[in-house]
């Protein structure tokens, strides 16, 4: 994709991470990373050259990654409950931010974090997933 700079940076970031350009609080930590790295304070009005700077040192960050080393995947587990085996999918970042935290080594570690995290905390009124977000993002707080 061309982009020129003159409109919103996150329609070709979503492009390139497959995402939709509405997550941007997924996407703006991405843009604010850039702008620290470039030496640009948060605070900067995004003129169309300031846009082509963070998008040229996003996409040349991004040129390096494989497309499987996008925040975004999914990661899949199989998690063992009380009465039943059943599946869930993490975006990668939720992953990445429990082994930055709790220095977890692998998956297989991840699975026993989660694992010991709902054992008490089941609701069977709620997605498993969307539980097992909410406890991670509270361990985070």
């Amino acid at each position: 994709m061309r982009y020129d700079g003159s409109t919103s940076i996150y329609e070709p970031l979503a492009k390139m991470y497959k995402c939709s350009p509405k997550y941007t609080d997924k996407l703006r930590p991405i843009v604010e990373k850039a702008q620290i790295e470039l030496g640009l304070s948060k605070t900067a009005k995004h003129t169309p050259e300031l846009r082509m700077a963070i998008y040229k040192h996003i996409k040349e960050q991004f040129k390096g990654q494989e497309s499987a080393d996008s925040p975004f995947k999914l990661v899949n587990f199989s998690i063992k409950l009380p009465d039943r085996r059943t599946t869930i999918s993490l975006e990668r970042y939720y992953t990445d931010a429990l082994q930055s935290k709790f220095k977890l080594k692998n998956n297989v570690e991840i699975r026993q974090w989660i694992e010991a995290a709902i054992a008490d905390n089941i609701d069977s009124d709620q997605p498993i997933t969307r539980q097992v977000k909410c406890l991670i993002v509270k361990s985070l707080l």
